[in-house]
């Protein structure tokens, strides 16, 4: 499939969605393609009169028009996957049944040691949908997340650690949050075992707690289990979501993500209702999307399935570096 814009021809594969990337417009760094981007980045998808169902298209009337699908927006505010804008590593949206609640970076001093994601059954999320965005709202969260089966923590390396000291750091956060020494000590063997097996906690690791509502935690390192320590489950929970927790990009995003949930999807069954009559109006979009803040969401394809016409390397610094930073001045100056 091809596309034409900015006197520039794109193919695509016949998979390929045009109206789910903005990744199109990225590629020519002209006023008028940027304009285009900066609308689509900002959600501001007007409608198209083809009767195609997937029609995509830049209206050369009006260059700062981004056209789209009919029933679709290209900018995901609330759900889906999520990027942690301080590393740029993904988390998907779902880990088996479990839904993802929030991501962040967990830093020692200047280094972003590793993003953490958080993911439990959407039951608990039901207690803070209707709470206002503040630190209360992660009090009910952790009372609700008691009742969970299973409440899983993703941490994915950004940074290289060596076995020893991954385990200690990691001990040494939940030991004041827990009476049961023998346990923590357990923790730390399950931790030092499962990443000494490749050497040291490398960048793309992913070190996986399960907190099951037993009270035991099961610790896999790359997909492989290692083994579980008893009655750490609520204290493990705690490292990341108490008024401590070791990283607060983490906690901020739990409340974004979590918190609002209710009075936004009223808002948004009433913006359905009368969308025929506001969907090419600007203020209404605008006044619609910007109660929370933007998110770069996950390609609903690989980075190498534009080869050989748009480079691995070059979708992925338009969609890591570029998109992100352009997510990053909209949600700074708004």
């Amino acid at each position: 499939r091809n596309f034409t814009g900015s006197n520039i021809t794109y193919a695509y594969p016949a998979n390929v969605k045009l109206s789910d990337t903005i990744t199109m417009m990225a590629a020519k760094r002209t006023r008028r393609a940027a304009a285009s981007l900066s609308m689509a980045l900002i959600g501001l998808s007007c409608f198209s009169s083809s009767s195609s169902p997937h029609a995509a298209m830049v209206d050369a009337a009006d260059p700062k028009r981004f056209l789209g699908t009919n029933n679709r927006k290209f900018w995901s505010l609330r759900g889906g996957s999520l990027i942690d804008t301080a590393t740029k590593i993904d988390f998907d949206d779902n880990l088996g049944s479990l839904a993802l609640y929030g991501v962040g970076v967990r830093k020692k001093g200047p280094i972003k040691v590793y993003s953490v994601g958080m993911y439990s059954d959407e039951s608990a999320k039901s207690s803070t949908a209707s709470l206002p965005k503040n630190k209360s709202a992660l009090t009910t969260l952790r009372k609700s997340l008691k009742s969970s089966k299973t409440t899983s923590f993703l941490l994915k390396m950004n940074f290289k650690v060596g076995a020893e000291k991954m385990a200690d750091a990691i001990a040494e956060s939940v030991d004041p949050r827990t009476s049961d020494k023998g346990a923590v000590e357990s923790l730390k063997k399950l931790i030092m075992n499962g990443v000494s097996a490749k050497g040291a906690a490398t960048p793309g690791t992913i070190l996986q707690f399960d907190c099951l509502s037993d009270g035991s935690v099961k610790v896999s390192v790359d997909g492989k289990a290692v083994g579980s320590a008893s009655g750490l489950s609520e204290p493990f929970c705690d490292v990341f979501l108490d008024d401590n927790g070791v990283s607060p990009a983490f906690r901020e995003s739990v409340v974004e993500n979590c918190c609002g949930v209710a009075s936004t999807s009223s808002s948004s069954a009433t913006s359905t209702a009368t969308h025929s009559s506001s969907s090419h109006n600007p203020i209404h979009i605008i006044g619609s999307l910007f109660y929370h803040k933007l998110k770069l969401p996950k390609l609903p394809y690989k980075y190498n399935a534009l080869q050989p016409i748009i480079s691995e390397k070059t979708l992925r610094a338009h969609h890591l570096k570029h998109n992100a930073k352009y997510i990053e001045t909209v949600n700074q100056i708004v």
